[in-house]
């Protein structure tokens, strides 16, 4: 009997061992795919590029009415080429699921009639310290416009990463300077965030890490449970 109560113990421990190792296996999994994806974002954000006069959009303000025209819809063809939701526009993005984390709810990409790109990597809401955001073509002012050519530094210039919303619990498509929007970076990788720089290269980085970069755009994020942290010390 005893030994047979071992027997049962040991097989329990292996059991417990054998799924915790999926459990890492598939985080591990899900943290590759998450790299993958922002590098394929980083090619769409080129493509793009090349064909706007070295301009990305990661968030602009629909003509007339305030609405918010996310980053992804550019990439979707989801504009009328005035900076307005729509269709029409070129598609640079076949798959939409590559604008989502593997990792965090919605888990992949889900459109609602409501929103249909809000669910994504968050976009970074610069500021108008920030000396290379740009007004739209027609004199428009908004922050979230930025000239590729005209960073000294694409390569610490951060454009997309994990993100969060703690009011919706999921990924959201922007990330603010503010904590009152409760939206930041989201360190949910072991502990560090994805990230995709303006030269195309994707970095995992820890929070010091991510708040050495300048013009990091928001003051505070979340660690992997939820927990509210501070991120910028960089001016």
């Amino acid at each position: 009997m005893v030994e047979l109560m071992i027997v049962i113990g040991i097989v329990a421990v292996l059991m417990l061992l054998a799924v915790a190792s999926v459990g890492k296996a598939k985080e591990r999994a899900q943290t590759v795919r998450c790299v993958q994806n922002l590098r394929v974002l980083g090619t769409a954000f080129a493509a793009y590029a090349g064909e706007h006069q070295q301009t990305i959009y990661l968030n602009t303000e629909k003509f007339g009415t305030g609405a918010t025209v996310q980053w992804l819809r550019y990439f979707l063809g989801l504009t009328d080429g005035r900076h307005n939701r729509g269709t029409g526009g070129p598609v640079y993005l076949n798959d939409p699921n590559t604008a989502v984390c593997p990792s965090y709810a919605p888990f992949s990409y889900k459109p609602k009639p409501s929103d249909t790109v809000g669910y994504t990597y968050g976009a970074a809401s610069r500021d108008k310290s920030d000396p290379y955001a740009k007004p739209l073509p027609d004199g428009k002012d908004v922050s979230r416009v930025i000239h590729l050519a005209s960073l000294d530094s694409p390569s610490t210039y951060w454009l997309l990463t994990d993100s969060y919303s703690q009011t919706l619990d999921r990924q959201i498509f922007t990330i603010s300077a503010s904590a009152a929007t409760a939206r930041g970076v989201h360190f949910r990788h072991g502990g560090r965030a994805n990230v995709l720089f303006a030269d195309g290269h994707v970095a995992a980085l820890d929070l010091k890490q991510f708040s050495e970069f300048p013009y990091n755009a928001r003051s505070f994020g979340y660690d992997e449970r939820q927990n509210l942290i501070e991120t910028k010390t960089a001016p």
